[in-house]
């Protein structure tokens, strides 16, 4: 019997925030906030944009194979909870912790971007 093929594993890194605004509100804070990750990242492309909810990106890393970032927004009547997250393929796993710290911090930027953004209206 033939070996079975080894599953791939891969390496998240999630920020969570409820935000006190409605999600519309938030909604055109992420737009915002979108563009100037966008700016920033030569290798940015949108993969999905489902508004008022939904946004999947991807970007490349000189360290991962693969890094595909996903924000969504739940509507909890006049809050919203806001998740950004990114599923990442590291190249080396030893790379995976580093990956991991560099953009969950880059993510708590972007939510508090999109907190002082939407709080501003």
């Amino acid at each position: 019997m033939a070996d079975k093929p080894k599953k791939k594993t891969y390496t998240t890194v999630v920020v969570e925030k409820v935000v006190e605004v409605p999600r519309q509100r938030a909604w055109e804070a992420v737009g915002e906030q979108m563009r100037v990750v966008a700016a920033s990242e030569p290798s940015f492309e949108t993969l999905a944009n489902e508004p008022p909810w939904r946004y999947v990106y991807r970007q490349t890393d000189p360290a991962a194979a693969l890094v595909e970032c996903t924000v969504t927004i739940r509507d909890d009547d006049t809050s919203c909870n806001l998740t950004w997250s990114a599923v990442i393929d590291p190249l080396e796993p030893t790379s995976a912790t580093a990956l991991v710290e560099r953009f969950g911090n880059s993510f708590d930027t972007y939510v508090a971007a999109v907190v002082s953004f939407a709080d501003a209206a």
